[in-house]
């Protein structure tokens, strides 16, 4: 293989690999716009899951609900809700205040 072949090839794969990252992102934002629409749909459910997730008082029942606060967040930025959204988490904080683990899942 020539030295320009080689680069040639290199471009091609370049290429490749850059329309594969492209479509992945495509499919995760799909993914993304499926799972808000669905919390949208179900937002005070999702805050009542929330609380039973923080009760589990387990590393599963704060990743559960941290994902799920990550998603309602992401919605009362796109629907300018953002105050409500935390003065929510700011009584969940409270109510939760003796559960270490999670409010430190909090901070970060």
């Amino acid at each position: 293989m020539s030295e320009y072949q080689h680069c040639e090839f290199q471009a091609i794969e370049a290429e490749r690999r850059e329309a594969e990252r492209q479509r992945q992102a495509r499919e995760a934002e799909a993914a993304r716009r499926l799972r808000l629409d669905a919390v949208r749909r179900r937002e005070t459910e999702v805050w009542n899951e929330v609380e039973k997730a923080v009760s589990k008082r387990n590393p599963d029942g704060c990743e559960q609900a941290t994902s799920l606060l990550l998603d309602l967040q992401a919605l009362a930025g796109e629907d300018g809700e953002t105050e409500t959204f935390r003065n929510r988490l700011r009584s969940l904080r409270e109510r939760h205040a003796r559960k270490p683990r999670f409010i430190e899942r909090l901070a970060h």
